[in-house]
């Protein structure tokens, strides 16, 4: 058979998976370093080969350095004050004898200010002293300036010369600053050195300081250069520390000698065609050394001595943890190796620190604890075909390592660069440049366009908002805004010089908006009202290091409605700032879920990161590590303590109606439990921690916190200002007196006026009592600073304390008053008539109820139905009350039963007479005169409280009487302290009959028989009997009546009244001088106990706050007594000649206990309403009265009768309770319910607390979450013993509680009852002179509310006092607008957050995983009309969660503007924006939905289950078409895919490279590290559309132990060397063996010969090894994996193996480069140069051939001989390998003939044995022949195709 040629035309791909007879034509099954593209990007049909790289630039080494700062100058002015005043707190008005402490200065000075407001100046020169210090300026207006005072810091100073109370020669200095020097760890203060700002003073402060020589200062007119003489790269800090701050930055950082040295690339982006590469000079983490510490001393420094030899040089930097003195924990230089196996170290004893030496040396060693980090950008020079690189940021903050590589995207944002990157070790970072390229050009010193510096870099880096300490508070409310009524709560976030913003601060305590000002009246508005206020807001602790724009923002609480707003940002001018909220900015909604975003753990750590849809996205996230503080927050001590406030009356503005102690001291609760936490603000992390639970506290005086759930008493209930019993209100004597009249010894109380008798003219002098209000609070202390938090005292880990609380879960309901219930007595029943077997000495021939009736004569008397109690008096005879006839009396309501006091039936009241005096209810009621502090005997004989002989004369029972008037110091004669209740032991009366005086109510008036010039007869017909109190226990007060030896003998409980005198038609004949024979005692009030109207300011102005059931808890009756005089505080007030009463009740002398009562019912009665509250007993709120017509005139009766009015006078809506009574039977039900015996006298009104008790409220200590109470501290500001915190410093409001009065008309006229015809008037006057009805009754009372009463609501249709009018009686006799609209609230003033709350740490937490491997997070959207970049702005549910069942995110691609994550066993397409469609290049023009517009709102869609354990073998190409397509590496099942629009393909598989990939890329599984040796690695060549993968990997084998005597110090034991057997067949690594590739790759010894570790067989170095040890080849895939392979996308199939093996490639433009395997620093660009030579450099180069290998395989089932073979090709070849089943031979260049490029040679015969293929040997022979065509290193050729002669061998198959 004829010879037949057979083409190999190399068109196809490598195919090393089929078995040679097979591979198709046009396929080959290896290549290596050749291109089948051309230089010009065509097919061609040819191969030639690849060209190497050039070196295009260096990153560079560097050497050790010392750190430098410089100090900019400072402004500092100097002024001299013209004027200077101080300002009294607001309570001084009030109390100046108890004013203790200032609240402002002002100040004129001599030129106007150069300082701002915020900032900070210094007093010097005044007098007195206290007046000298530093103060922050409040205002500014000319030349007149404000400056606040810290809060009880210096003494009220009384002026002494006119308005200025200043003497000397004070000067005002702006610019006082400080700079402090701290050492390395940041753990001691160096010094601390004061100085004005400018150049000279601070050099010449500087030098002169107690350091000052070790320090090199370097000045010129701008600034001072500071550079550390002693310490060679020592890390130091200097800062300005001050209230004003220096400008103080690193010039340059400190660089020690373990980090110095050159560069390598961990990472790198193209952006827009600049390459920036990020790079560092370390590999590896952290590394723990196995060093034991033996001895620790301090000598000029520290030495450390071990028990080995280290290996350490002068210059490193050393880490040293867990050790038990916190000062030896942290980085150290190394300064001295005094010997091998010494170091000596500079801690903070270097600076006289005075530090206490370990005892137990358990220090860890760490070698490398710091790395540093480098970013540049590589810029190519197309017309100079040059490439250059500019550093533009090094520091140690970056702390890169080549071990976790930089995952990095980016954009160009037109103005600026911008990248974001992650590398799964360190913080996820962004990095912002603007301008031109320079060195250092990110540092704002260098480049003034762009903001880093070298102190701030790791924060100033951070990706996602950062946490702020900023806090905010109220400066200053004043006139002139348009905000709106209700609450806010302001908060701030800060915009740092790249235009991102930080996480909302803390939120501030409540201001209050509201109308009025403190001249006027306060009230609250309703929602949306325009309260022309507006708020000056203090903002604390900027960052302006950090920061240039500030943003104020506040949450704003109108009714319910909650709502965020944010006002525009202004520029930050200093540490402090005031920003003016007036409602009329411009402001933005904000919403309300990303305020909460600085207490969440937001992931700081990230494996992946990409740009899709202009979000920012990562993944595969690690939140920070929880600190568990559990243990430190629960040392702390507390005790609960109370603040005064000035209280709140009509004259004056106090208590809550001052927004500023709204905000300051909103207090907490008695008797609640509250839960406390703590955060603190974490310094490197730059994050609040979660809360850590402090205590469960009840808010009492005791010992012990029986609230802490632990049984863990950590209250210290001593020293001053402690709550020490139950009252919230404390009278106090001034110094401020009137003039009264004296007698004797005791004669008080009567001023000069109208009639008094000579004899009592003396004067005495007394002083005024007025009241402040106490607010509970918490105060905490006693923990410790040095508390250890793995290792570090907790002062180093954090620099603020903030004190937060859970929202409260009330037990204390409500509090306030309760008023008593009363049955008003009948007549009429029989079952209940009054008779003497009942009453007290009562005779019927004197009361016989038939004949009661009323009028001027005994004829035509008129009837009255239930004549039961009198409330007024006409002028005029009467036979019913002696001397006068009643106007009005109480009867019942037509509607209810009549009282039946036997079976204790019918219908109660509330206790008509708790307002005003019992006056009321005795021989004749008084007007009061305000403003009045004298009254006359005369006037005392016309009321009965003084009475003689004189009396009927001075009194004219038929004619009009006198005018008497009573002054506020007399209103409380009935109502006394020395009055026993009842026959309550402790109590006692003065009797006319045993003591000839009278006491006329204590304290305020007493007299004594006896008295010099005084006679018997004044006091013998005193007629006052006893005196008692108005509502007492229900025993017979009368015990001894006049006459009579008859006493009633009920149980305790029964009906009680006022001695009246009650007469009919035969006793109007008997009035005589002598009152005693036709006096006779009439109870006309039956009580009940049980029966409780409850008014809590709670209740009334919350509808949704009735509670179902609960205890009462009763403290006691409210204080009524004190001498007030700053209002009229209680007494009658005269409109009408029925007096209305009005009295003020404060919660004073309650004690340390109270009963508890079980509350039977609660029900909720309307304005006037009535219900059953049990069988027989019903509630009205309202009074019935049998009243004469108004308009009567006195000494007669009008013609008209009589007429019964229901309803007439109507309580308002409240809570009506019953509560429990006494088991004991014989007791009437009602009569035993509320008591306290031997309290205070009895008038009524007790205050209570409704209470329900729910224990373990809070639940688990780490179960609940956290709110703000405007709290916290900076640690360095805490004063403490040892670490332990002293007291007086964290006072906690913030609290819940408004402790305050709240004003109440607790019974009005009935409006609905007024006449028509306007008899009543409209006005006070008109009332009076058409005799209205009156009897108004009003209270102020003090309660502890969670709303702010004093903020209800007020506008047209309500009536309020003291607002709408100042006079009592015209606000409780008003007629026309009744109760409903005087209960108006607007909800937005209760104090709640509804925003913020702060999760606690609790063992849950701590175990949760922070690592969240299948997590996707993504940010807002970027915006390019913005400032901010919205791509830092992560809110806190921005987040997907895939299905970590398939492994953690490896990778994630944008990948045609749509999201694909790779797992290890999942391949997925996430449903990410709103393109949704996958529009594929297929033949059938397939599309595929991927997604709906939702961000990730659905589960991604699974596209292949073969994902990737290694992220660097995915990268991102192009198809044909310019579509993305996605290449990545399965080590699990060894295979190369392929992502396109033609869908998921296994490359590997397909395209014949599965076995290859089997047998070759074993030893990368487990490693993902390329860039520091191991791992696969990829790049994209776009020029060649080639995808190149680089598979570094050795197998895992031991290390090669030396048996070198450990050298020991000197007088120590020796070690006896290391002996270690190897045996055959063992394989070991030895980095001592110097590597044989140009990669570096670890040459493998495999034993051969059994023997031990002799220094002469050390494989590789030994002068023996070779007996031993054979060394494994690196073509052995057993133990390497070491190749580079291209996919060509054009080809659509593996084109060549590379020779190339780089740790690090970089994706250029079209190009690709890639860093020297060995000098890593020398970056080069490939496809450049010489052919097929690489990495050129001054140590070598690596050069091989390029080949192809194809195979001729014509008819494969055929044996056949290979004859000849012809080439085409350029130029001749260099050589061809020929190889066959059987045989192999080869050809060299010059065997070839050239037949016009047609290269021809016949085929020598085989050289498989002889290696001679020249020899007689058998001729090339078989199935196929492999042909491999070589190109010679750095030679160019073309192949084209070549032609194999094949000359079939049929006769073999014949034989």
């Amino acid at each position: 058979m004829s010879d037949q040629p057979v083409r190999f035309n190399p068109v196809g791909n490598m195919d090393k998976d089929s078995d040679p007879r097979y591979v198709r034509q046009g396929n080959y099954i290896d290549a290596k370093n050749i291109q089948k593209l051309t230089e010009k990007g065509g097919t061609g049909g040819a191969v030639i080969p690849v060209k190497g790289n050039e070196l295009a630039f260096d990153l560079g080494c560097f050497e050790p350095q010392n750190k430098k700062y410089r100090i900019n100058k400072g402004q500092s002015d100097r002024f001299t004050v013209d004027k200077f005043n101080t300002v009294p707190r607001p309570t001084d008005e009030e109390f100046p004898e108890l004013s203790n402490f200032l609240s402002h200065l002002t100040l004129t000075l001599s030129s106007a200010p150069t300082f701002l407001v915020g900032d900070f100046i210094t007093i010097s020169g005044a007098t007195p002293s206290e007046l000298n210090g530093v103060f922050q300026v409040s205002s500014i207006s000319g030349n007149n300036i404000v400056l606040n005072i810290p809060q009880n810091t210096i003494p009220a100073i009384v002026p002494t010369n006119g308005n200025s109370s200043i003497i000397g020669n004070p000067i005002i200095d702006s610019g006082v600053y400080e700079i402090s020097f701290e050492t390395m760890n940041q753990d001691y203060v160096i010094q601390t050195v004061q100085t004005s700002g400018d150049i000279a003073t601070i050099l010449s402060n500087l030098q002169s300081s107690p350091y000052g020589s070790q320090f090199i200062f370097t000045s010129t007119s701008e600034y001072i250069e500071v550079e550390l003489n002693t310490f060679d790269y020592y890390d130091y800090y200097i800062s300005s520390t001050g209230n004003d701050r220096l400008n103080i930055f690193a010039t340059q950082e400190a660089i020690p000698l373990n980090i110095s040295g050159c560069l390598i690339a961990n990472g790198s982006y193209d952006l827009l065609g600049d390459l920036f590469i990020t790079s560092t000079t370390l590999r590896d983490e952290p590394e723990q050394l196995n060093l034991n510490v033996v001895q620790i001393q301090n000598t000029i420094s520290t030495l450390i001595t071990f028990s080995v030899n280290h290996n350490f040089q002068v210059g490193e930097w050393i880490g040293v943890t867990q050790s038990e003195e916190s000062w030896l924990n942290g980085t150290f230089l190394i300064d001295s190796i005094p010997n091998t196996n010494e170091i000596s170290i500079v801690t903070s004893h270097s600076w006289n620190s005075s530090n206490i030496l370990p005892t137990v040396f358990n220090e860890i060693i760490v070698r490398n604890p710091q790395s540093i980090g480098e970013i540049g950008v590589a810029v190519y020079d197309y017309d100079a075909d040059t490439w250059s690189y500019t550093r533009l940021l090094r520091s140690i903050k970056l702390n890169f390592l080549t071990i976790h590589a930089n995952d990095i995207t980016g954009r160009d944002d037109i103005r600026r660069n911008t990248l974001y990157y992650t590398d799964d070790y360190n913080n996820r970072r962004a990095f912002y440049y603007y301008g031109e390229y320079m060195t250092d050009g990110a540092l704002s010193h260098i480049n003034p366009n762009n903001y880093y510096t070298y102190d701030n870099i790791d924060q100033q880096s951070e990706v996602s908002s950062p946490s702020i300490e900023a806090k905010l508070s109220l400066a200053e409310q004043i006139q002139g805004g348009v905000l709106k009524a209700g609450n806010k709560r302001y908060f701030c976030y800060l915009v740092d010089y790249f235009g991102n913003r930080s996480a909302a601060s803390q939120i501030s305590n409540i201001v209050s908006a509201y109308a009025g000002v403190p001249s006027g009246r306060i009230y609250g508005n309703a929602p949306g009202d325009n309260t022309y206020k507006k708020n000056k807001i203090r903002i604390d602790d900027i960052e302006q290091e950090k920061y240039e724009y500030i943003a104020i923002g506040y949450i704003d609480y109108t009714g319910e409605v909650v709502s965020a707003y944010t006002l525009s940002e202004r520029r930050i001018t200093g540490r402090v700032m005031v920003i003016e909220h007036n409602g009329s900015e411009e402001s933005f909604v904000s919403d309300l879920a990303t305020i909460t975003v600085s207490n969440l753990n937001i992931p700081k750590k990230s494996l992946n990161v990409d740009l899709i849809d202009n979000r920012l996205i990562f993944s595969n996230l690690i939140e920070p590590p929880k600190i568990d503080l559990r243990s430190w927050s629960k040392t702390f001590n507390h005790r609960i303590k109370r603040k005064f406030i000035t209280e709140s009356t009509k004259y004056q503005l106090g208590e809550y109606q001052d927004v500023q102690v709204i905000h300051d001291n909103l207090g907490y609760m008695l008797n609640e439990t509250y839960r406390f936490g703590v955060q603190v603000y974490f310094t490197d992390s730059g994050t609040w921690s979660e809360a850590s639970w402090i205590d469960d506290i009840i808010i009492d005086f005791n010992q012990i916190n029986n609230a802490n759930p632990e049984n863990d008493n950590r209250r210290e209930q001593n020293g001053n200002d402690i709550v020490e019993n139950y009252d919230l209100n404390e009278s106090i004597i001034s110094d401020e007196t009137f003039n009264v009249f004296a007698t004797g010894t005791d004669l008080a109380g009567f001023g000069t006026g109208e009639g008094v008798d000579s004899t009592y003219s003396h004067l005495q002098t007394k002083r005024k009592v007025y009241g402040r209000i106490k607010i509970p609070y918490v105060e905490f202390f006693g923990f410790d600073l040095n508390f250890e938090v793995g290792g570090t005292p907790i002062r180093k880990l954090i620099s603020k304390v903030k004190i937060v609380r859970s929202e409260c879960i009330p037990e204390v309901i409500a509090t306030g008053p309760i008023v008593m219930s009363v049955g008003l007595g009948g007549m009429k029943n029989t079952g209940s008539a009054i008779r003497s077997n009942n009453y007290l000495g009562l005779n019927e021939s004197y009361f016989r109820e038939t004949s009661t009736k009323i009028g001027v004569d005994n004829v035509a008397k008129t009837d009255l139905d239930n004549p039961l109690f009198p409330l007024s008096y006409d002028y005029m005879d009467g036979d019913l009350y002696y001397a006068i006839g009643p106007k009005i009396c109480l009867t019942e309501n037509d509607a209810d039963p009549q009282f039946n006091w036997v079976k204790f039936e019918g219908t109660f009241h509330e206790y008509p007479f708790a307002y005003g005096t019992p006056a009321q209810a005795g021989i004749r009621p008084f007007k009061v005169q305000p403003n009045s502090n004298d009254i006359n005997t005369h006037t005392l004989k016309e009321l009965g409280f003084w009475a003689h002989t004189q009396y009927w004369d001075s009194y004219d029972l038929n004619g009009a009487p006198p005018n008497p008037y009573v002054s506020n110091t007399f209103r409380r004669v009935f109502y006394s302290d020395t009055v026993g209740v009842g026959n309550a032991s402790g109590g006692f009366y003065w009797s006319s009959q045993n003591y000839p005086g009278l006491t006329a109510g204590y304290p305020d008036f007493t007299s004594r028989y006896g008295e010099t010039g005084l006679t018997r007869p004044h006091y013998a017909t005193v007629n006052m009997n006893r005196v008692c109190p108005v509502f007492h226990y229900g025993e017979d007060p009368y015990k001894e009546h006049i006459n009579s030896t008859y006493y009633f003998e009920g149980k305790h409980g029964q009906p009680f009244g006022l001695k009246v005198k009650i007469a009919n038609e035969d006793a109007s004949n008997r009035i005589t001088n002598d009152f005693e024979n036709n006096l006779h005692y009439f109870y006309p009030f039956w009580i009940n106990r049980r029966i409780v109207t409850f008014y809590s300011p709670d209740i009334l102005l919350d509808n949704n706050a009735i509670p179902a059931a609960g205890k009462l808890n009763v403290f006691g009756e409210y204080r009524m007594d004190r001498r007030h005089h700053n209002d009229d505080a209680c007494g009658l007030y005269s409109t009408a000649d029925a007096f209305s009463g009005y009295s003020e009740y404060t919660v004073e002398n309650m004690g340390t206990d109270y009963a508890q009562h079980d509350i039977n019912d609660i029900f909720d009665v309307g304005d006037g309403g009535a219900k059953e509250i049990y069988d027989g007993a019903t509630f009205r709120k309202g009074y019935s009265a049998q009243a004469k017509d108004w308009g009567g005139g006195y000494g007669g009766i009008k013609g008209n009768p009589y007429e019964k009015y229901n309803n007439l006078w109507i309580n308002p809506r409240s809570l009506v309770l019953k509560v429990d009574g006494n088991s004991d039977s014989s007791l009437r039900d009602g009569l035993t319910g509320i008591e306290r015996l031997n309290k205070n006298t009895d008038y009524g009104v007790y205050y209570v607390q409704m209470f329900s008790e729910n224990k373990g409220k809070y639940g688990d200590t780490g179960d609940s979450s956290y709110i703000d109470t405007g709290f916290s501290i900076d640690v360095k500001d805490l004063t403490h013993i040892n670490g332990i915190v002293n007291r007086n410093q964290i006072n906690i409001f913030g609290g819940d509680t408004f402790t305050q009065a709240t004003y109440l008309a607790a019974r009005k006229i009935n409006p609905s009852l007024a006449p028509e015809d306007g008899d009543w008037g409209s006005s006070t006057e008109d009332r009076i002179g058409n005799n209205g009805p009156g009897w108004g009754g009003g209270m102020k009372f003090y309660s502890q509310n969670r709303v702010n009463s004093q903020m209800r609501t007020d506008d047209g249709d309500s009536f309020l006092y003291p607002k709408d009018t100042q006079n009592q009686g015209d606000w409780l006799e008003d007629f026309e607008f009744g109760h409903g609209l005087n209960f108006r609230y607007n909800s937005g003033y209760t104090p709640k957050s509804g925003v913020l709350s702060y999760n606690s740490i609790n063992d849950r937490l701590l175990k949760q995983q922070t690592d969240l491997p299948s997590r996707i997070d993504y940010s807002e959207k970027y915006e390019q009309n913005t400032l901010d970049d919205k791509n830092q702005s992560f809110l806190p549910l921005n987040f997907k969660d895939i299905d970590q069942a398939f492994g953690e995110i490896i990778s994630h691609k944008n990948v045609n503007g749509e999201l694909f994550t790779i797992q290890p066993r999942k391949f997925q397409a996430q449903y990410f924006n709103a393109s949704g469609t996958l529009q594929t290049e297929s033949t059938e023009g397939l599309n595929v939905v991927i997604g709906d517009g939702a961000v990730l709102a659905r589960d991604g869609r699974t596209l292949s289950s073969y994902g990737t354990e290694h992220k660097w073998s995915v990268i991102k190409g192009k198809s044909p078409g310019g579509k993305d397509v996605l290449y990545w590496y399965n080590q699990e099942s060894k295979l190369i895919m392929r992502f396109g629009a033609d869908g998921t393909v296994v490359l590997s598989d397909v395209h014949g490279l599965r076995s290859f990939l089997e047998n070759d890329a074993r030893w990368v599984q487990g490693k993902d590290t390329p860039y520091a040796g191991d791992g696969v690695r990829v790049v994209w060549d776009d020029e060649y559309k080639e995808a190149i993968w680089t598979w570094r990997g050795v197998r895992k084998v031991g290390m090669w132990a030396s048996n070198e005597l450990e050298r020991v110090p000197t007088g120590t034991q020796s070690q006896a060397p290391l002996q270690v057997e190897y045996l055959v067949g063992q394989v070991v690594s030895n980095p001592n063996a110097a590597s044989e590739t140009f990669d570096n790759m670890p040459r493998l010894y495999r034993c051969t010969v059994t023997h031990t570790n002799t220094g002469n067989y050390e494989p590789g170095v030994g002068v023996s090894w070779e007996q031993v040890w054979e060394q494994i080849s690196y073509e052995d895939e057993e133990y390497y994996t070491w190749f580079t392979l291209a996919f060509n996308e054009m080809t659509n199939g593996f084109s060549s193996f590379y020779s190339h093996h780089p740790k690090i490639y970089f994706p250029w433009r079209n190009k690709f480069l890639s860093a020297h395997p060995t000098e890593e620093n020398k970056i080069y660009e490939h496809r450049r140069g010489e052919y097929t030579t690489w990495y050129n450099s001054e140590s070598g180069e690596l050069s091989e051939d390029a080949y192809i290998e194809g195979v001729v395989n014509y008819m494969p089932e055929s044996s056949k001989k290979f004859v000849a073979t012809q080439v085409i090709s350029d130029n001749e070849p260099d050589r061809m390998e020929f190889e066959t089943k059987r045989h192999k031979t080869w050809l060299e260049k010059g065997e070839f003939d050239d037949h016009d490029d047609h290269w021809r040679s016949p085929i020598k015969n085989d050289a498989s044995v002889s290696n001679d293929p020249d020899g007689d040997t058998e001729s090339l022979t078989g199935d196929y022949v492999k042909v491999k065509f070589f190109i010679k290193k750095k030679l160019y050729n073309r192949l084209y195709n070549f032609v194999i002669k094949v000359r079939e061998r049929l006769r073999v198959y014949r034989k």
